[in-house]
């Protein structure tokens, strides 16, 4: 009796193992997957930038992670928006003025309030020297976004500013950079 006893002994440890194996198999692509998911509903979001407004710091193909969830929009922040004038559009750009400000391009200098804007971002050689007419005094709750690539951009000196509830993410990290 004890011999076969024995006999069976050595079978349980490989089915546990065989358990195992296979329970992971199947709860770690669960768990990654699930993760991912819920991620990507609630707090991030990936997004391929498309076309040359961004450069250079974003590249047309560059895919970025934007957040989802924020609370304050700043300065030189870049954010994802629906296109103002087509909702069904979105851009990417950065946030040059803020509410109840006054801004004032000449000559492709930005001034705030009638203080000039420094953009250590953004080399001199994408600047343009476009002017406004008059300046713009921004709406509540509204944004004036512009591309970093200036000679190359549709953005608020073109179409106007973007109200708050048109910008659906901030700009988190590269994860993938175009060559």
């Amino acid at each position: 009796m004890q011999q076969q006893e024995s006999a069976k002994s050595p079978f349980w440890p490989r089915r546990k193992i065989l358990i195992g194996v296979v329970a992971i198999l199947i709860v770690a692509p669960v768990l990654y997957y699930g993760l991912a998911f819920l991620i990507v509903i609630f707090v991030a979001q990936p997004v391929r930038v498309e076309g040359k407004a961004m450069m250079p710091g974003l590249k047309n193909g560059d895919k970025v992670f934007m957040k989802k969830r924020f609370s304050d929009l700043n300065r030189s922040d870049i954010v994802v928006h629906y296109y103002p004038l087509d909702t069904d559009l979105s851009y990417i750009k950065r946030i040059i003025g803020l509410p109840g400000e006054t801004l004032m391009i000449e000559e492709g200098k930005i001034s705030i309030n009638g203080t000039l804007l420094e953009e250590p971002y953004l080399p001199d050689e994408w600047k343009s020297h476009d002017s406004l007419s008059e300046p713009v005094k921004i709406p509540d709750g509204h944004y004036f976004v512009l591309g970093d690539n200036r000679r190359n951009s549709s953005d608020s000196r073109y179409w106007g500013t973007v109200p708050r509830n048109l910008i659906y993410g901030k700009y988190w990290f590269r994860y993938w950079e175009a060559e």
